[in-house]
């Protein structure tokens, strides 16, 4: 009815329903097996194509309008494919073609001291809380507020909802985040770090402290759980994006890179992971096809180049254990 005009609504009304006793009896004389066109029990589908002549001239079916509807399905069903398997080509293809990484990304250049600074932990086995602040400071700078923080109100804050945690086992980085998440995180010369005091002995922060904390609970995280090349792949795209990424990996014997801070082939001790804050990268020239990884450590500014090493991609291949990008909402 919508394709004629009908200057006469009580018209419209009367084809209408001609229209619908008309339908009614077909549906009839199939369901009695006396159209030529066979159904199953149940409700099913007729083409048009199929029903008896007559009824294809009543319901105006035109097979050339049809072959062009269905030409068009299935071209936008082969389209479909072909964007699918374009994406699935693209996903296993080189990371850095494919996102079309800078070529170097370093989030020291242009940052005060006092964020581009290695800390020290002290013995204290804290490296997680160290790694997780460090890249908030970084992304706090990467916002335009640079800040120093403070890990141990961190630390406290965590102990404050878990009370019994062990950091002698494991890293926690879920805990890490929802303290802070929950708690926030102070100006570090609010709650000064102090190295030399086991953790059991954390200070209290101030009232002070408290407050300037409570406005940074803005801390969210992208977990980074992939092994291998696809690791790697997804660190890279953080720090091309911006966002610190804190990384857990297999850690060797200080000896084995104490004179050159850059891990590539080292053989990690048993047992022995460490937590570092990733902050760019660069091509290797070096190695080609490989890409350094710069990371600021936990080790205060005289271990390293200034506090700072570098991890191969092929060492992260293999010893990643996982992480998380850092950003702020």
């Amino acid at each position: 009815i919508r394709d004629r005009p009908h200057t006469d609504p009580a018209e419209a009304v009367q084809v209408a329903q001609r229209i619908l006793r008309e339908f009614n009896t077909a549906v009839a004389r199939v369901l009695k097996g006396e159209s030529g066109v066979s159904v199953s029990i149940g409700i099913s589908q007729i083409a048009l194509a199929d029903l008896p002549d007559e009824w294809t001239v009543k319901l105006e079916y035109d097979p050339a309008v049809a072959a062009r509807h269905q030409a068009r399905i299935q071209a936008q069903s082969r389209q479909r494919i072909e964007e699918k398997q374009d994406l699935e080509n693209k996903a296993n293809a080189d990371p850095i073609g494919y996102t079309k990484l800078r070529p170097k990304v370093d989030f020291r250049l242009g940052q005060p001291s006092a964020i581009v600074r290695a800390k020290d932990q002290g013995r204290r086995p804290v490296n997680a809380i160290y790694a997780t602040v460090g890249a908030l400071e970084f992304a706090h700078a990467l916002s335009g507020n640079p800040v120093p923080l403070s890990e141990e109100y961190v630390l406290w804050a965590t102990l404050e909802i878990y009370p019994t945690l062990d950091f002698d086992q494991g890293i926690h980085f879920a805990e890490i985040a929802k303290a802070i998440q929950i708690n926030g995180v102070c100006l570090e010369p609010l709650l000064p770090n102090k190295i030399g005091r086991p953790v059991s002995e954390v200070e209290a922060p101030s009232l002070e402290a408290l407050n300037d904390a409570s406005r940074r609970r803005n801390l969210q995280t992208t977990l980074i759980l992939a092994k291998g090349d696809p690791a790697v792949a997804q660190i890279l795209v953080n720090l091309n994006q911006d966002r610190p990424v804190v990384a857990s990996m297999r850690w060797p014997h200080y000896n084995t890179f104490r004179q050159n801070a850059t891990l590539r082939a080292q053989k990690p001790m048993k047992d022995s992971l460490h937590v570092v804050t990733l902050v760019g990268y660069q091509g290797d020239p070096s190695h080609p096809g490989s890409v350094l990884l710069v990371f600021r450590d936990s080790f205060g500014p005289r271990w390293g180049v200034g506090g700072y090493g570098y991890v191969a991609s092929e060492y992260l291949k293999q010893h990643f254990l996982g992480g998380f990008a850092v950003s702020l909402y």
